[in-house]
């Protein structure tokens, strides 16, 4: 995480709420990179480029966006539409407007916090390049960017010391008086949450290279393909060509070329995906 602590289990709402990295690059597995691009083009981010070019760095924003689309995609989030179902915007304004949920990183009093509702989010780029914070009540969706035009590093500038206090400003000069709005609800965890087996692919490796054996006849040199957690009506798919049925392992005659593996549920909707080429 950004902070370097481990925190054992935590809810979907703290991780989101905190900015908790490991969390974000687990759901985006369990999601499938195709899916979440592809709803990221139906909420208007233009020159994305194609699946399986980002990998795990998608879920931590190494996305090339505009401030502009990204303020855009969060007014999603605030407004009545046909991309995410009403209880999914519920459920992301408590998680990112409730400070119980943001407590783990920020605290329960910050700058996020202001005197009338209003959920929010921060991000800071590698080596504090750029940082922003966008957030937003039922009235405005505000979005902030600070950095340098030459992408140089800036010292020490995070989203909470360099976006928020601007936002927050916005935010205050823009509700005057605020209308009376439904407070973001924390739901605490009354246990940890039971542990569910992630199905992805063990073997091959993303980018592995396999040689022949030029002494071994071509009919005997196999892959062990490694699948981690198979679940009922899970296939493998090579090249866009279906392979197998999912199994823990799942042995494949070598073939010269650079190919794809992809496991999918059983909805046909890639769970994971790896590239590597056989020579």
């Amino acid at each position: 995480n950004y902070d370097n602590v481990f925190r054992g289990p935590v809810s979907a709402g703290e991780a989101l709420g905190s900015s908790m990295n490991v969390p974000a690059v687990r759901a985006l597995k369990l999601v499938g990179e195709t899916r979440v691009l592809d709803k990221m083009r139906e909420l208007g981010f233009q020159d994305l480029e194609d699946d399986d070019y980002y990998g795990p760095s998608l879920a931590l924003g190494a996305v090339d966006v505009t401030l502009w689309e990204l303020t855009h995609a969060y007014r999603q989030f605030a407004t009545e539409n046909e991309i995410f179902k009403p209880e999914t915007r519920e459920m992301l304004y408590d998680s990112l407007g409730a400070p119980e949920y943001r407590r783990f990183t920020f605290g329960m009093d910050s700058l996020l916090s202001l005197p009338f509702p209003a959920a929010v989010k921060t991000g800071t780029s590698k080596d504090m390049r750029d940082n922003w914070c966008i957030g937003w009540t039922p009235e405005y969706t505000v979005g902030v960017w600070i950095g340098n035009f030459n992408g140089d590093p800036m010292w020490n500038v995070s989203g909470m010391s360099g976006a928020a206090p601007i936002w927050r400003d916005l935010m205050l000069a823009l509700h005057p008086h605020p209308q009376p709005t439904r407070a973001p609800r924390y739901l605490p965890r009354a246990e940890a949450l039971p542990r569910r087996g992630l199905s992805r692919i063990r073997y091959p490796a993303a980018g592995m290279l396999v040689g022949l054996d030029p002494e071994i006849p071509r009919g005997l040199q196999k892959l062990p393909i490694e699948i981690e957690n198979p679940q009922p009506g899970y296939r493998l798919f090579l090249n866009r060509k279906p392979l197998s049925m999912a199994r823990e392992t799942v042995l494949w005659s070598l073939a010269r070329g650079r190919h794809r593996l992809e496991l999918k549920d059983r909805k046909g909707v890639a769970v994971d995906q790896v590239r590597f080429e056989v020579r």
